[in-house]
């Protein structure tokens, strides 16, 4: 375990690992910190168990998230079981050119808390120098947004105005607290009726839905 809260611009772990390394069981306070992790281990491996409340992020990985533009910290990370609370930006910050893999998660933004912005706790960042740059998979897993204001999404797929949203594929994902379980780069996204009840992504959509 680790205690890095009330330290503005600190990290709980910074490892940005090769292959066949693995966080496993770790947790973090990053409560008025910045992150809980930066960098996990990559291509081939990952972390498993890991816990953050609070920080502006609760993992940031992948090229320039806390360094210079371009410069590569890990590749094709798989997380098994992540617990992201209360982080005031957002729940994962990354930019990476192998998709990120995400199975069986707890995420929790609060907009009312202090310093909190108006960022979706997911966001799939756009490049387009690699097709393959800053997919998602996200796999048997919970988003909750309190306070959230009207049409807030909770996984953000925009595009970046002049080329699509990158391809996501959502599978057991259950989103209450808002309306807009996803934003998509043609607007429609998918949404639904009723902020305060769960609502189930099951499985993805045929190819051609506005958010793929």
């Amino acid at each position: 375990d680790f205690d890095c809260g009330g330290q503005a611009g600190a990290i709980g772990v910074v490892w940005p690992a090769a292959q066949g390394a693995c966080v496993e069981s770790v947790r973090v306070d990053a409560r008025g910190a910045h992150a809980g992790f930066y960098g996990l281990p990559g291509r081939n491996w990952g972390a498993v168990d890991l816990d953050v409340i609070g920080g502006e992020y609760g993992i940031r990985h992948g090229y320039g998230a806390a360094q210079a533009a371009n410069r590569e910290v890990c590749a094709g990370v798989t997380i098994i079981g992540a617990r992201l609370i209360g982080q005031t930006r957002r729940a994962i910050d990354y930019i990476d050119f192998v998709p990120l893999v995400l199975i069986g998660f707890a995420i929790e933004k609060d907009f009312a808390a202090a310093g909190a912005n108006s960022d979706a706790p997911l966001s799939v960042v756009e490049m387009a120098s690699n097709t393959a740059n800053n997919t998602l998979v996200l796999l048997d897993g919970s988003i909750v947004l309190r306070n959230a204001a009207t049409g807030q999404a909770a996984i953000a797929n925009p595009g970046n105005g002049t080329t699509a949203g990158k391809t996501l594929y959502l599978r057991n994902v259950y989103v209450t607290g808002t309306t807009r379980l996803v934003q998509s780069t043609a607007g429609a996204g998918l949404s639904a009726a009723d902020p305060v009840r769960w609502h189930r992504i099951a499985q993805p959509l045929p190819k051609g839905d506005a958010f793929l």
